[in-house]
């Protein structure tokens, strides 16, 4: 059987009143049953199933869903576990796919959807790349000089603008539900792609999961060279490298691992036969990755431009940071040729990109070069000499006390500084965490994501998702303070939290008038446009509201433009990220909490 359509051929052979019929007595009512529900206590039956529409419902506690669903609920087990019960019982022999995710018994069915997504479209894309008459696919791979032993290896494959993944997908069994969260396809329009014109490199995980996808463009029209999946239930860039999972076993070897900017320089250092190399996915450094590096020697190869010196500079202050915590060295490679790593292949098969990998330098030299070498006989104001030095010496900070008495001896030797200015710039600039970078504690806010909800709102269980505030384009805003800044992203994800209940739990707003919900904040453009949707959701018929209904709702609104509709379908996209969603109590709190009386203020929305 296609382990592809599983999860719906056991849905399709269970009955839902025989499943649930073994837990609760259920009493029929016209085309449905009824009981008192399981899963709270109560007196007066609110608990409907449906067996039309396979589907139970509470109307008490809000709890819902189909057979799958209810073994979770009633057993308090993984999804996994509540397929194999169900297939079990109607003789399906599923052995084969829980091999496939052994690892992983605790997935949600949603992630399991994406991972198998993901795998069915690999399939696809390097099939594409096999099949396709495309002359600038064809002139791409000539140029780059990639192989059929390197395409199979690094399962490259190709996306092509004229087919549609998402029609593939649909054959292949897959709900819209899931097609739609993966960010393989347009949220506007299901036939468009995500991917088009790329040749594409699939993302794996720790334990080889294709979890999402990367794709570089061949026709240079494109103003993105690279495009990355958009996060998702199961990718997070701030806790995935490319390539990491061929890399880990010469990495556990050699206790060593190269950092490059992208994959056709892991591609290669891979030809090269520097096999421990791996790269970031579009982002900064953060404590998630260096978790997976933790014990070894990290090993920073950017290119020699701008760009890769400054993200050599950026990344270098985070690890140092955290070097002590995960037990971690740094070296560097120095390219001084105005060439990436795969143009310093090709220059001769790889004599020249070897070498200087070889010639690699640790942190005493490297700061050697930035700070005596490169000012040494140079002429600088005072202010430019006092910001050298508060930057050389914040580096020195991080470095032990041998390598500390080592670089000082050079900078007395070099005459850079004497005795006596050494202690006075030592007592003044020598402090940990970069104080004269803005941007580093930022940065390792941003990563750290430890957000307080609404100004005093109880914020247990919110989730913690990406907020674009936030985004690394974004780190010079001039905030007051970062207090401030945990308050508006608290309060975003306080407005995504209350719409993912909303739309699963329609029921809350029996409690509520529709008014109450113009109170939400709205000071920023996120929350501004969630509270939209929700006011917007509100004037719809409460049995139609859902995830999936309001996503074919706002498509056919022709009372809609489409920017509005854009956005509207992004931020519930955004909001399958959240795992939980409100009780009814903790819902009502949250509501209540909210103070700030604006109420009437955008009253319209309601009207409109």
């Amino acid at each position: 059987m296609d382990s592809k359509n599983i999860w719906e051929e056991v849905l399709s052979k269970t009955d839902i009143i025989n499943v649930i019929s073994e837990y609760v007595s259920l009493s029929k009512q016209g085309k449905n049953f009824r009981a008192c529900c399981p899963f709270h206590g109560e007196k007066t039956p609110s608990f409907m199933v449906s067996p039309e529409k396979g589907i139970f419902k509470c109307f008490g506690c809000g709890k819902s869903g189909n057979a799958l669903k209810f073994i979770e609920y009633i057993k308090n087990i993984s999804s996994l576990e509540a397929l194999k019960i169900l297939a079990t019982k109607v003789n399906i022999d599923i052995s084969s796919y829980l091999k496939i995710y052994e690892n992983n018994s605790n997935l949600s069915q949603e992630e399991i959807w994406l991972l198998d997504i993901n795998k069915t479209v690999n399939d696809y894309f390097q099939y594409q790349l096999i099949t396709s008459k495309d002359k600038s696919l064809k002139e791409f791979i000539d140029k780059r000089n990639l192989n059929k032993k390197l395409i199979k290896e690094f399962e490259i494959g190709f996306a092509s603008e004229t087919l549609s993944v998402y029609s593939y997908l649909k054959q292949h069994g897959f709900n819209d539900f899931a097609i739609t969260n993966s960010s393989l396809i347009s949220h506007s329009n299901h036939d468009v792609n995500f991917f088009n014109n790329r040749l594409m490199f699939p993302i794996k995980n720790e334990t080889g999961e294709i979890i999402a996808f990367s794709g570089r463009d061949i026709t240079n029209k494109s103003s993105n060279k690279y495009l990355n999946s958009s996060e998702t239930a199961i990718f997070k860039k701030a806790e995935t490298f490319f390539n990491f999972y061929n890399a880990k076993p010469y990495i556990n070897q050699t206790k060593e691992v190269y950092l490059v900017e992208g994959q056709f320089d892991c591609i290669a250092l891979h030809k090269a036969n520097f096999k421990n190399v791996i790269a970031l996915m579009g982002t900064s450094f953060t404590k998630k990755h260096l978790l997976l590096l933790k014990n070894n020697k990290i090993i920073l190869f950017f290119d020699n431009d701008e760009a890769g010196i400054n993200a050599t500079n950026k990344n270098l202050k985070i690890i140092l940071s955290h070097a002590k915590e995960f037990n971690i060295e740094i070296n560097f490679v120095i390219n001084t040729l105005n060439k990436d790593p795969d143009e310093l292949y090709n220059l001769d098969k790889g004599i020249t990109l070897t070498k200087i990998i070889n010639e690699k330098i640790d942190l005493v030299k490297y700061l050697e070069n930035e700070y005596i070498l490169k000012y040494k006989n140079s002429s600088l104001s005072i202010e430019k000499q006092n910001l050298i030095y508060q930057k050389m010496f914040e580096f020195i900070y991080y470095l032990n006390d041998v390598n500390q008495a080592f670089f000082k001896n050079k900078l007395l030797t070099n005459k850079i500084l004497d005795e006596n200015l050494y202690r006075t710039l030592e007592e003044k600039f020598k402090k940990p965490n970069f104080p004269s970078d803005p941007n580093f504690k930022n940065s390792q806010y941003n990563n750290n994501k430890k957000t307080k909800a609404y100004n005093n709102v109880n914020n247990e269980n919110i989730p913690i998702i990406e907020s674009p505030l936030w985004h690394e384009n974004n780190v010079n805003l001039n905030w007051k303070s970062q207090e401030q800044m945990r308050n508006i992203i608290g309060r975003n994800l306080l407005s995504n939290l209350i719409l993912k209940t909303i739309l699963n739990q329609p029921t809350y707003l029996n409690k509520w008038k529709d008014e109450d919900f113009i109170k939400l904040p709205d000071d920023n453009e996120e929350t501004l446009n969630i509270k939209k949707l929700i006011c917007y959701t509100l004037k719809l018929d409460k049995s139609s509201i859902s995830e999936v209904n309001l996503v074919t709702i706002i498509k056919k609104d022709q009372n809609l433009d489409n920017d509005t509709k854009n956005i509207y379908l992004n931020l519930l996209t955004k909001i399958g990220n959240f795992n939980k969603i409100l009780t009814q109590e903790e819902f009502d709190r949250k509501i209540n909490s909210i103070t700030e009386d604006r109420a009437y203020e955008h009253k319209e929305l309601l009207t409109k």
